[in-house]
This record gives structure tokens, sequence and C-alpha cells, in this order.
């Protein structure tokens, strides 16, 4: 039973590289405290993130975190809930509401109704 948030716990941990890419383009389908260790299962889209000992650096990095000795094991396939896209999603979101309260704002409806102005797609940053 999963009983952790996998995209919050992999931001927490002191990653980089390849190891952190690992991380955060993972996606957890098994998550088991034995009481003596922790066995976590992830699944991985590419076995290229697997280089450079970057497994063995996540499974060091979780054990320091979690306080317990960690079982990793990886499996390559589609992921769809790993902190990356979470990452993804926000900044969509983000982005999505900074363009509407740009859009309700009355100084740019009067911009936009009496000089014709427009807000070109893409230019709105958020904050």
């Amino acid at each position: 039973m999963i009983s952790i948030d996998w995209p919050v716990l992999v931001k927490q941990l002191t990653l980089r590289g390849v190891a952190r890419q690992l991380a955060m383009q993972s996606e957890l389908l098994l998550y088991e405290d034995t009481g003596q260790g922790i066995s976590i299962r992830i699944r991985i889209p590419v076995d290229t993130l697997l280089s450079a000992g970057s497994k063995e650096k996540l499974t060091a990095a979780l054990s320091e975190n979690l306080g317990k000795a960690v079982l990793l094991e990886t499996e390559i396939g589609a992921t769809t809930q790993t902190a990356h896209a979470a990452d993804v999603a926000g900044e969509a979101e983000r982005q999505r509401h900074a363009e509407q309260t740009l859009q309700e704002d009355p100084f740019v409806q009067t911009l936009m109704k009496e000089f014709g102005a427009t807000i070109v797609p893409g230019s709105v940053r958020p904050q």
C-alpha cells in the first residue's frame, strides 16, 4: 500500500544530475515499510535514467531521508504520476491563472476596448 506522496518526497532529496532526473521522472508503484527497512518499486520511462550510478544515489538519498534502509526496485514503462508531471501541471495552472487575471483586469479591459489592444499569447508570465 502506498502511504507517501512520491512527488513531494523526491523534491526533498538532495540529488543532482541523472539521479535527480531519475527521481523526478519516476512513478511510485510500491512503498512498503517492513519495520526493518522500506521496499520501494518505481517505474521509469527510459532505462538511460539508470546510468551513472543514479539508482544507487537515489537509494542512498531515500535511506537518508526516510531514516531506514531502502530496497529500490525499478521497471521500465509509461509513467503518469511523477514529480516532473506535477511540476508541469502546476506551471500550466499558474500560467492559466496569470492570463485569466490579466484578462479580467479593468485597466487592461479599458486598453483593449478603447485602443484595440491585444494580449499576445504566451507573453504573460506568472509570478
